[in-house]
C-alpha cells in the first residue's frame, strides 16, 4: 500500500457528517416549534440554540481534526481520558437535577453533559491501552475492566443507561478491532448482557419501561405510550411521507419529539423512503470509517476509527430501535439529528478526530502489541 499523501479530510465522511448537521437542523426547527410556542417563545428560539452548538461543535472538530493529525496527539489521550471521566463522575454530586436525573453541570448560561464527551475519550483510550507494547492480553483486560466498569456503573447510577449502552459499545468495537482475544471478546459481551439483564430486571422505571414495551399493540388502560405514539407517527408518513413540517404528533401528541423520538418526525414527514435513507446514511457513515481504516497502517489509528464510527452508528441505530418500538425506550438522542448541545459536541469530536486520524501522511509500522494483528516490519 503506498503511502497517505493528502492531508484533507475523506471527503465521502466529510460530506455524509455535513449533510447529516444540516438535516439536523432543519428536524429540530420543524419538531421543536410546537415547544417553541408552548414556552412562549419565538419559532426560532430552540433552532437558535441548536444552531450555536453546532457552529462550536464544527470549530471542535476542526481542531481535534488538526491536532489528530500530529504524531504526538496519542501523548494527551491518557490525560484527556481521565480529566473527562473525573468530571463525569462528580457530576453525580455537583451537577444540576433535571427531569430525575443529574447527568449535566452548569456553566454559566449552558449546561453541558460529559458523559457526552466521555464517548469519543473512551474509544481513544481502549485504542491505546489494548495495543500498549510489552505487556500481556490478561493485564490489559484486567485494567481496562477495573477502570470501565466502576465508570459505567457511576454513569447507570445518573440514569443514563443509553449512554452507558453507547460507552460500552464504542469501547467493545475499538477493542476488537485492536486484536482482542476471543475469550475477552466473548467474556466482556456475557457479562454486559448479563448486567443489562440485570439493570432492567431489578425494578424501578426501567422494569416499567420493559413492561410497558411487551404490552405494544395490547389492550391496556390509560394513553398510549411514548412507543404507541411514535409507531402512529410513523405510520402516518406512509411512503412518501407528509411533507416537511407537516407532522402532527409533534403537537402535543408525542413528547420530547425533537430529542428522543425524532427520527418518528422524520419517518412522519418524510415516510418510509425518508427513515430508510436516514438509516442507510449512518450505515455509509461506518462503512466508508472501515474503509479508511483498511488504508491506515497504525494499528492505533486504526482501532481508534473503526471505534468511533461504530459508536456512532451504534447509538443511532440505538435511537432508531426505540422510536420504532424493537427496543424498550433507553433515551439517547439520534446522533447530530436531535437536539442537545453536548451530543452535537460530542459527535463531531468524533468525527473530527475520525479525518485527522485517517489523514495522516506518516504511515509507519510498531512493535507488536499484545492485541496487535499484524507482525512487526
Amino acid at each position: 500500500m503506498g503511502s497517505l499523501r493528502s492531508a484533507r479530510p475523506d471527503p465521502g465522511v466529510l460530506a455524509t457528517f455535513v449533510g447529516l448537521l444540516a438535516f439536523g437542523l432543519c428536524m429540530v426547527w420543524s419538531a421543536s416549534t410546537p415547544t417553541s410556542v408552548h414556552w412562549g417563545h419565538g419559532i426560532f428560539h430552540v433552532l437558535r440554540s441548536q444552531g450555536l452548538f453546532a457552529l462550536a461543535s464544527c470549530v471542535l472538530a476542526v481542531l481535534f481534526f488538526a491536532g489528530a493529525r500530529k504524531p504526538t496527539f496519542v501523548r494527551l489521550v491518557n490525560s484527556s481520558y481521565v480529566l473527562i471521566a473525573a468530571v463525569t463522575c462528580v457530576t453525580q454530586w455537583i451537577g444540576v437535577k433535571t427531569l430525575g436525573a443529574t447527568r449535566w453541570i452548569q456553566i454559566g448560561s449552558m449546561t453541558l453533559q460529559p458523559s457526552e464527551l466521555l464517548k469519543p475519550m473512551m474509544v481513544l483510550w481502549v485504542a491505546k491501552r489494548c495495543l500498549e507494547p510489552h505487556d500481556t492480553p490478561r493485564a490489559i483486560f484486567l485494567t481496562t475492566a477495573g477502570l470501565l466498569v466502576p465508570l459505567g456503573a457511576v454513569i447507570v447510577g445518573q440514569s443514563d443507561l443509553g449512554t452507558g449502552l453507547c460507552l460500552a459499545a464504542g469501547a467493545f468495537i475499538t477493542g476488537a478491532m485492536a486484536g482482542m482475544p476471543l475469550w475477552i471478546v466473548l467474556g466482556t459481551l456475557s457479562c454486559g448482557l448479563a448486567g443489562v439483564g440485570a439493570i432492567f430486571l431489578g425494578g424501578g422505571y426501567r422494569a416499567t419501561r420493559i413492561h410497558e414495551w411487551l404490552q405494544i399493540g395490547k389492550d391496556h388502560p390509560g394513553p398510549p405510550t411514548q412507543a404507541e405514539q411514535s409507531l402512529m407517527a410513523i405510520g402516518h408518513g406512509g411512503l412518501l411521507g407528509e411533507g416537511w413540517g407537516l407532522g402532527t404528533q409533534k403537537f402535543g401528541h408525542l413528547p420530547i419529539a425533537h430529542t428522543d423520538f425524532i427520527f418518528a418526525i422524520v419517518a412522519e414527514e418524510f415516510g418510509y423512503l425518508g427513515g430508510v435513507l436516514l438509516i442507510a446514511t449512518y450505515l455509509f457513515l461506518v462503512v466508508r470509517a472501515l474503509h479508511l481504516a483498511r488504508r491506515v497502517e497504525d494499528p492505533f489509528a486504526r482501532a481508534a476509527i473503526v471505534g468511533l464510527a461504530g459508536g456512532i452508528t451504534c447509538q443511532a441505530l440505538l435511537n432508531i430501535g426505540v422510536a420504532v418500538a424493537l427496543l424498550p425506550v433507553t433515551g439517547v438522542p439520534l446522533p447530530f439529528i436531535s437536539l442537545g448541545g453536548s451530543s452535537m459536541l460530542g459527535g463531531c469530536i468524533s468525527i473530527g478526530l475520525c479525518l485527522g486520524l485517517a489523514a495522516r501522511s506518516e504511515r509507519r509500522r510498531k512493535a507488536r502489541a499484545p492485541f496487535a494483528t499484524e507482525e512487526t516490519a
